[in-house]
């Protein structure tokens, strides 16, 4: 090693102080000496030193050392160079923090002769104390876990980078020794734990507890009252942006951008839940996203943001003064930086006065906050860590965007009646902030596309399915003995011919021969290695496409694409498969052109299924079912029940059409549960479809009442007549007991469905229309934005319906926000108080028929599905598995449509 054999002695105490001329009034000249700092002094040096040299040993030990190629091959260094630099580097920020706390000693002599700092600050001694030894070796340890912090986060460990890393060093520190003989000639050895892999633990720890001292500060009022009006317009825009990113839970640049584009665009915010509409497609030009004619067209896709009231109250008071001209794309950092800088003067005016309440620790570690914030990336990395601390997971990761959900559009919104757009009046000049990139907001995680899909190795047919195609398309076999190959496959698994995986593989021998006949579709093999791996995952090999619609057709594809967690360009190629698959089994006759609807290539999924059924709209429609049908009681009664086992239950179309009577429990002669399983007459899409719902859970005791009824009855053969819609439950008791006087005759049979169509499923299937569309008739009823629903929208809103009903309970102060939704529609409200309707009819216009009925129906779910009213934590868990999902990932993408109402509930 280049160190240098003399030992000087360098002081920075004596050195020469400079000399600084101050004029005086007189004219004369008084020679003082300046003051020189020793830290900032060594501090210059030490960085200029490294600027200017190299430890050419260093570098040439890293090029030897083979374990070097694991850094290298980490993204934290590029070059033999930048691990040298990063070495040194940490050390001399290690010496710097022991000269600061403890001035020159034998640690910070030790440690500037290991850079080969030209001077030591004492002269170095061979042999030391056992204590000095003893000190010299803690600081060596907080070295090296400064060094190796770099490697390790909270998400993962790079262990044999770290291992590397600390072998290097602590080499380098051995050669040291034996030119000083200091007595630190001990090997050293590192335990490195190994953490559970965790993407959702990197939480920024040092800027959450900044957050906090200032949020606590702002709460106990150890900080003064801001003088809001008396701040100027930037400061005050950025203290509205400062508490939308704290406690609006604002996670990205991009984010933070729209929302400031907007507010300033915006004189007043939407009204009842002082929200925001921002776009969802990044092409929608912000000037238009309130366009009120594309946005009740549907044509703008918005999501709505609702604010948190300390930023709704800012909002309100100060926006009139926002009048800002042009700015560059750094306007709203600065802004916030503004706002910064009025608490730090705030603070440190406090801090001077003699009646000020603060602690020299608080103060301390308010000024140490405070300055922590240095960017607008650091306040979004520590809001990251607030809000994982303090709301539920899904809150949370929704936040971060870890996924995305599908929030209800402005149509379904505004035919609710739960939004009121604001008025708005153009007050003066608007700021125009052109977007372009910016160091800071560079700083943003880039969205990595999700890993595709590993097919399971187990599955042996579904690999051999890729195998066949695979030889095909590389030439190591003609299409007649591939096709001949894929039909031995599907021989083996004995499975019928209309269930899904006989259809992929005949699928996969209609594209072979295909391409056979026209080598320029080749390129369509391709379809079948993105396609196979998600569906053979996704269904139940005993499910079948009969039974399905075209309007359902979207929704299952809707989830088949979530699910894959395909990337961009993967979903395209399934989109292509997905609708291929269809061609086929449209020219096979496995089903019919009206039963598919193909998915465009560039059509926006973010909105299919994204609708959501009121409880007046619900109840409108069971009206209707029943005053248009009055000449038919017994298929008015099979819809009413129908819809309500779809509503309340989420039940999937050939799951509650094609029900037996078998698969209605009971316990000691009373009902409940209804099972979904598979069975002759109907297959399941996935294994997590089969379930039993404990229907007491969210069947009321008439609605109950009417399943059985029509349960007994069908088990012998009968169909209910009565008015089950107007009867009491008294005369619904009374004609069960009536029901039972009869014998069984058959314990297999369907529930809504004549018997003689057992068997027969084109039939049945026939029957099913009938049943499906009179219900589309009923639940359009409303008219508007209702004109498009169908029914697999009743599933989605139970999934809306059960969540506000679980989670009800952690939101106490936010009932309006979530009736305003659940009973929203005031015309449909209208239209069930019309002076006909009879004893039984419900009142949603009263606000306390609206809280019982919530209050009864929310703990009477909480009991049943958490097995608990006070359980708590298990919420999403119980609405995935209500719906048959395999996962609560699917619940919350994709059918869940009330999450901004929930996150606003969490933050008012």
């Amino acid at each position: 090693m280049n160190l240098p054999l003399e030992k000087p002695t360098h002081s920075l105490i004596p050195k020469a102080q400079p000399k600084i001329e101050v004029p005086t009034k007189s004219g004369s000249k008084t020679i003082i000496n300046a003051v020189v700092d020793p830290i900032a002094d060594l501090k210059a040096q030490l960085k200029s030193h490294l600027a200017k040299s190299v430890d050419q040993d260093l570098i040439n030990r890293i090029e030897m050392m083979a374990a070097s190629k694991f850094l290298l091959e980490s993204k934290e260094f590029d070059s033999v160079e930048n691990i040298a630099q990063h070495i040194r580097k940490t050390l001399s920020l290690s010496v710097l923090d022991e000269f600061e706390e403890n001035g020159p000693s034998l640690i910070t002599n030790w440690a500037l002769g290991l850079l080969q700092f030209p001077a030591l600050l004492l002269p170095l001694q061979n042999k030391q104390s056992t204590k000095q030894i003893e000190r010299l070796k803690k600081f060596y340890c907080a070295f090296l876990s400064r060094l190796l912090r770099v490697l390790k986060t909270q998400a993962s460990t790079k262990t044999d980078g770290i291992r590397a890393l600390f072998e290097l060093t602590d080499q380098w520190r051995l050669d040291y020794e034996q030119i000083t003989h200091t007595g630190f000639n001990e090997t050293s050895n590192i335990r490195v734990g190994l953490l559970e892999p965790n993407a959702y633990a990197q939480e920024d720890e040092a800027g959450y507890l900044c957050l906090m001292h200032i949020l606590s500060a702002f709460e106990k009022g150890e900080l003064s009252s801001i003088p809001w009006r008396e701040l100027n317009p930037k400061a005050q825009f950025g203290g509205y942006l400062f508490f939308v990113i704290c406690l609006s839970g604002v996670t990205t640049h991009s984010q933070l951008k729209v929302i400031a584009d907007i507010s300033l665009m915006r004189q007043s915010l939407d009204a009842p839940l002082s929200s925001l509409l921002l776009p969802i497609d990044s092409s929608l030009r912000l000037g238009e996203v309130y366009d009120l004619e594309k946005l009740e067209s549907g044509q703008n896709q918005t999501d709505r943001w609702i604010a948190d009231p300390v930023s709704v109250g800012l909002y309100q008071r100060l926006r009139k003064n926002w009048k800002f001209g042009s700015a560059d794309s750094n306007f709203y950092s600065k802004c916030i930086q503004e706002f910064l800088g009025v608490l730090k003067t705030m603070l440190q005016e406090q801090s001077s006065s003699s009646k000020s309440s603060l602690t020299g620790g608080q103060i301390y570690l308010l000024k140490h906050a405070l300055l922590h914030f240095s960017n607008t990336s650091l306040l979004i990395s520590a809001s990251k860590a607030y809000q994982c601390r303090t709301l539920p997971a899904f809150v949370w990761h929704r936040l971060a965007r870890d996924f995305d959900t599908k929030g209800l559009g402005y149509p379904s919104l505004h035919r609710l009646n739960v939004i009121e757009l604001a008025p708005q009046k153009r007050q003066g000049k608007q700021v125009k902030v052109k977007m372009t990139p910016t160091d800071e907001s560079a700083s943003e995680e880039q969205i990595t596309p999700y890993p595709t899909i590993d097919l399971d190795l187990q599955n042996h047919w579904a690999q051999s399915i890729l195998d066949i195609a695979d030889e095909f398309a590389k030439a190591k076999c003609n299409a007649p003995t591939a096709i001949a190959q894929l039909e031995q496959n599907k021989a083996l698994l004995e499975l019928p011919p209309e269930t899904v995986f006989p259809l992929l593989s005949d699928w996969a021998g209609w594209l072979i021969a295909n391409i056979n006949a026209n080598e320029k579709n080749r390129g369509e093999l391709e379809l079948v290695k993105i396609f196979l791996p998600p569906m053979v995952q996704t269904y139940e090999m005993y499910a079948d496409f009969q039974d399905i619609d075209a309007e359902s057709s979207i929704d299952e594809y809707d989830v088949l694409e979530t699910e894959s967690h395909y990337n961009k360009k993967d979903q395209e190629k399934l989109r292509q498969a997905w609708n291929s698959f269809h061609e086929y089994l449209i020219e096979i006759g496995q089903i019919q052109k009206d039963q598919f609807t193909p998915i465009k290539k560039d059509s926006k999924l973010s909105r299919v299924g994204s609708a959501y059924i009121s409880e007046p709209e619900f109840e409108l429609a069971r009206e209707t079912l029943y005053s248009q049908n009055a000449d038919l009681p017994q298929l008015r009664n099979i819809c009413l029940v129908v819809l309500t086992l779809a509503y309340r239950l989420g039940l999937r179309r050939s799951e509650v059409v094609k029900l037996s009577t078998a698969h209605i429990s009971f316990l000691n002669g009373a009902m409940c549960g209804l099972s979904v399983q598979w069975w002759v007459e109907r297959g399941l899409k996935t294994a997590s479809s089969t379930r039993i719902i404990p229907i007491k859970a969210l069947l009321s005791e008439r609605e109950m009442l009417w399943l059985e009824l029509i349960t007994a009855a069908r088990a012998r053969g009968l169909w209910s007549t009565a008015d089950l819609l107007h009867v009491s439950i008294e005369k619904l008791k009374k004609y069960i007991q009536n029901c039972k006087t009869r014998p069984i005759t058959t314990s297999h049979n369907f529930l809504f469905i004549e018997d003689s169509y057992l068997g027969q499923r084109n039939k049945a299937t026939a029957q099913v229309d009938k049943i499906i569309t009179l219900i589309h008739e009923a639940i359009r009823s409303p008219g508007d934005s209702a004109a498009q629903l169908r029914f697999h929208h009743l599933r989605h809103s139970c999934a809306c319906n059960t969540s506000l009903l679980l989670l009800g309970k952690h939101l106490p102060n936010s009932k309006k926000y979530l009736f305003n939704l659940m009973y929203g529609n005031p015309d449909a409200i209208e239209e069930l108080n019309a002076p006909d309707r009879g004893p039984l009819a419900v009142n949603f216009s009263n606000i306390q028929v609206r809280i019982d009925d919530f209050e009864l129906r929310s703990t009477k779910a909480r009991e049943v599905l958490l097995a608990g009213d006070d359980s708590s934590g298990s919420d999403l868990y119980a609405v995935s598995r209500l719906l048959g999902h395999s996962s609560p990932m699917t619940t919350l993408t994709s059918y869940i449509h009330v999450t901004d109402v929930l996150v606003g509930g969490l933050f008012k």
